[in-house]
C-alpha cells in the first residue's frame, strides 16, 4: 500500500465542481463512521455542489448548503429494485459535469458495480473509501472499476491491490477528542478498563476478560460502550466477567459529544481488533487514554510502544502485564506518560481535514 505522506506538501486540493457521494447512512446522532455527516460536509468544502446518495437518511440532518441529499432506500426486493434505478439515474448528474466531477463510494462499493464501468470509460475519477475485514464478491468487482481505494491502516482493506490502495488515516474530528489542556490529564483506577465500539466477537472482549482475571489488581471493572451486534456474544462475556468476579457495565451507543466526554475521562481503553487499527482506539488515544492491545501496530500507532520503552521494555509486555503495570502507576507518573503517548501519536495524520485533502488530491490525478 502507498502512504499519502509524500503528497501532503503539494499544491492545494483541486476544487471539483461536483462531488457525488454514495454512503450507507446519514445521521446526526449515530457516531459510527459510515453515518457521519462530518465527512459529507468536509467534502462539500472542496466543491461547488455535493450530491449525496445514502441508503438510509434521518430527517433534519445538519448538512452544508451546497449538499443535495437523495435517499436510495432499500429493504424489500421492490425497494432494492427502486434503489438500483436511482443509482443508474445518478449517471445523468455525473456525466453532465464529468470534466470536473469525482465520485466517492464511502463504505458502500455496490454502486460501482452498476455504474463503475461507464464512468471509467468516461474518465470520471472514482474513489472507494473502505475499512472492513470482510471480503465479498461485490467488493472484488467494484475494486476493478474504481481508480483509487483509500483505507485507514495497512490491514483494514482485505484485498491485495497495492497499485490502487492508499493509507490515509481514519478521518477523526481531532478537536472533539483532544484534551484542551494536557496539564489537566488525570488517571483514575476506579473506572477500570473501557471498551468502545460495537459488541461482537471481532472485538475479542473475552480475551480482555481472561487477561483481567490473570492480572494481580485490586479493582476489576470493565465498561463496554456501544451497540450490541451479537446478543449471544454479549451474554457470553457478561457471564464470563461475572464468573471472573469482574464488575461489568454496559452503556448504550453514545452521540459523538457524549462519547468524547467519556473518552476524556477514561484512563485505560482496550482494543481487540486484529491486524487493524480501530477508530475508537485512535479517538481514545487522542483523548489521553492508555491503550491496551496485543497488536504491535496498534501499540506503535497510539504511542504505547514508546511508553513501554520508557518503562524499560524492549518489546510490549503481555496483555495481563500491561494491565498490572498501568493499574500500579502513580497518578503523577501517569500524567507524564499520558503526555508522552499524545506527543508520539500523530493526530494530524488521522484528522478528517487531512484525509479529505489527500483523497481529493490523489483523485485529481486520474
Amino acid at each position: 500500500m502507498i502512504s499519502t505522506e509524500s503528497y501532503c506538501e503539494e499544491k492545494k486540493v483541486k476544487r471539483f465542481k461536483t462531488v457525488v457521494f454514495f454512503t450507507l447512512s446519514v445521521s446526526n446522532t449515530n457516531s459510527v463512521l459510515s453515518h457521519s455527516t462530518q465527512w459529507i460536509n468536509e467534502f462539500a468544502r472542496h466543491c461547488e455542489k455535493l450530491h449525496c446518495y445514502p441508503v438510509h437518511m434521518e430527517k433534519n440532518v445538519n448538512l452544508s448548503e451546497n449538499v443535495q441529499c437523495s435517499e436510495l432506500g432499500g429493504g424489500s426486493f421492490l425497494y432494492r429494485c427502486r434503489a438500483i434505478f436511482r443509482i443508474l439515474n445518478t449517471l445523468k448528474v455525473i456525466l453532465r459535469n464529468r470534466d470536473k466531477a469525482v465520485v466517492v463510494y464511502h463504505m458502500f462499493p455496490a454502486p460501482a458495480i452498476l455504474i463503475g464501468a461507464i464512468l471509467k470509460l468516461a474518465r470520471v475519477p472514482q474513489i472507494l473509501w473502505y475499512s472492513h475485514s470482510s471480503t465479498k464478491n461485490g467488493l472484488r468487482l467494484a475494486s476493478r472499476f474504481v481508480d483509487h481505494i483509500f483505507t485507514p491502516t495497512r490491514n483494514s482493506f482485505p484485498l491485495k491491490l497495492p497499485e490502487k490502495v492508499k493509507v490515509v488515516g481514519h478521518g477523526i474530528e481531532v478537536g472533539t477528542f483532544q484534551p484542551k489542556n494536557l496539564e489537566d490529564l488525570q488517571m483514575s483506577r476506579k473506572d477500570g478498563i473501557w471498551v468502545f465500539g460495537r459488541i461482537s466477537p471481532i472485538k475479542r472482549i473475552d480475551v480482555l476478560i481472561e487477561a483481567i482475571n490473570r492480572a494481580t489488581i485490586s479493582i476489576k471493572v470493565l465498561t463496554c460502550v456501544g451497540p450490541i451486534y451479537d446478543t449471544k456474544y454479549f451474554e457470553f462475556i457478561k457471564t464470563l466477567a461475572n464468573n471472573s468476579h469482574i464488575e461489568f457495565h454496559h452503556k448504550r451507543e453514545l452521540e459523538k459529544a457524549e462519547l468524547a466526554e467519556v473518552m476524556l475521562s477514561s484512563s485505560i481503553t482496550f482494543t481487540g481488533s486484529l491486524r487493524t487499527l480501530d477508530k475508537a482506539a485512535i479517538e481514545a488515544a487522542l483523548a489521553g487514554s492508555f491503550i491496551l492491545s496485543d497488536e504491535r501496530e496498534v501499540l506503535d500507532s497510539t504511542g504505547m510502544s514508546a511508553l513501554w520503552g520508557e518503562m524499560g521494555f524492549a518489546e510490549p509486555p503481555m496483555l495481563h502485564t500491561q494491565i498490572e503495570l498501568l493499574d500500579n502507576l502513580a497518578c503523577s507518573n501517569a500524567a507524564g506518560l499520558q503526555r508522552l503517548t499524545i506527543s508520539v501519536f500523530n493526530a494530524k495524520s488521522h484528522s478528517l481535514e487531512t484525509l479529505v485533502e489527500n483523497i481529493l488530491r490523489l483523485g485529481a490525478r486520474v
